[in-house]
């Protein structure tokens, strides 16, 4: 019974040792869940929700360019035309450009910084929501007037 007795203080000292990594383990399991929660919440859904929704508004030319201008190797292209646009937008008065390219351009921006992502993804789409409302209002307006 004695000879015993060290080897249940054995089996015990690691039972209570493997526990220890095992509540080491979830620990950081429910680290790495918490750092990929922050990493969805950086912007990237409602910057993708933003695209996918500028995608089915736009003409088929012009979103197949969109979705070509989000791959990675057209990010050369993505920096200039991005800025190009934001300019563009500040001179609306003209009758080729006007203020809707402002946040198309901060859209482009956006997909390679991520501070951007999530404030330009939520204003793209409050504007896209705020634009589909204003053109249901404007059809519904035009057949009560019967215009």
């Amino acid at each position: 019974m004695a000879a015993s007795c060290p080897h249940n203080v054995r089996i015990m000292s690691v039972s209570v040792a493997a526990g220890r990594q095992a509540q080491t383990v979830r620990s950081f399991e429910r680290t790495h869940r918490l750092a990929e929660d922050r990493m969805d919440t950086n912007g990237t859904e409602e910057l993708d929700q933003a695209y996918e929704r500028l995608e089915r508004e736009t003409p088929d030319r012009v979103a197949r360019a969109i979705r070509w201008l989000r791959k990675p190797e057209a990010r050369p292209v993505r920096w200039p035309l991005g800025l190009l646009l934001i300019v563009g937008g500040f001179f609306g008065f003209l009758p080729i450009l006007g203020v809707e390219l402002i946040p198309v351009g901060l859209l482009l921006i956006a997909q390679d910084i991520p501070a951007l992502r999530k404030p330009v993804g939520k204003a793209t789409l409050w504007l896209e929501k705020k634009w589909i409302d204003l053109r249901r209002w404007w059809q519904n307006r035009k057949r009560r007037t019967g215009k």
